[in-house]
């Protein structure tokens, strides 16, 4: 029974290495189309993607479905442009579009919808102190400004 035990042991470690090796391999495929098509959307070969630039990639049909490929939504590709572009400078560079597109990537997992939940609901309740407190100095200003002066 040891060398049962033992045997398994080793077969479930090795299978555990090859999922790994499978998805890192996944990855670094995803990446070089990311990276291809990324240059195709650089019409002017500049190293950064601009809005206008995703619009007119997004016009090419067979380009739409090669991103569509990539487990990307076209017809989301716009609001995939203003989350890419963190900085607000309307580029986007190699590097960004394809660490974007890695987290862009297929649907949103139990996980990520709870994160989401867990952030609005603390945003939330930092806004309604930020409220009280406005209210209060609004307040404060308001009775200070409607006493009577000697």
């Amino acid at each position: 029974t040891s060398v049962f035990v033992e045997s398994a042991v080793m077969s479930a470690q090795h299978y555990k290495e090859l999922i790994i090796q499978e998805k890192e391999t996944q990855r670094e495929i995803a990446v070089a189309h990311m990276k291809e098509v990324f240059k195709q959307i650089d019409g002017d070969g500049s190293g950064f993607i601009t809005g206008d630039e995703m619009d007119i990639f997004l016009e090419d049909p067979s380009l739409r479905k090669y991103i569509g490929a990539l487990d990307i939504n076209p017809d989301d590709a716009r609001m995939m442009f203003r989350l890419l572009d963190k900085d607000g400078s309307e580029c986007v560079d190699i590097g960004e579009f394809c660490k974007g597109c890695l987290r862009l990537q297929g649907d949103a997992k139990s996980f990520d919808i709870h994160v989401l939940l867990f952030e609005i609901h603390r945003f939330l309740n930092k806004w309604s102190d930020f409220t009280e407190y406005v209210e209060q100095v609004f307040s404060a200003v308001q009775a200070r400004d409607t006493k009577p002066t000697p």
